[in-house]
């Protein structure tokens, strides 16, 4: 896209501000009028994971590398001293950014997406 093509448009960007900051710089950049009004507040539970939830679990799917990480900080103990490496769920990930947090983690991403649907 050209900095042509976005001269003088508007845009309202509903992501919470600090996830925002790249495609605001991107967007006014290229001259585009940016305004950024979240419509969501993204709080993370504070609860524990059932683990017999994932011990039932066939598929693990993260829709973004936040999630991840805080998927892995409600365990009390890791996936693997929970469950035979041959019962563990297999992963999947939206994106790259998402799979390489998995990775991350230590297990392999069975199924990664495109990273278009955020």
């Amino acid at each position: 896209m050209s900095s042509t093509a976005l001269n003088g448009t508007s845009w309202i960007l509903t992501r919470p501000h600090e996830r925002s900051v790249p495609w605001v710089q991107f967007l006014e950049s290229h001259g585009a009028v940016v305004m950024n009004d979240p419509v969501l507040q993204l709080q993370p539970i504070q609860n524990s994971i059932d683990i017999e939830i994932i011990r039932d679990a066939d598929l693990l799917l993260f829709s973004s590398a936040t999630t991840v990480d805080h998927f892995f900080s409600l365990l009390s103990v890791s996936l693997r001293e929970i469950l035979e490496e041959e019962s563990l769920p297999k992963f999947a990930a939206v994106g790259a950014t998402t799979a390489e947090a998995v990775r991350v983690h230590g297990f392999e991403v069975d199924f990664e997406g495109p990273g278009t649907g955020a």
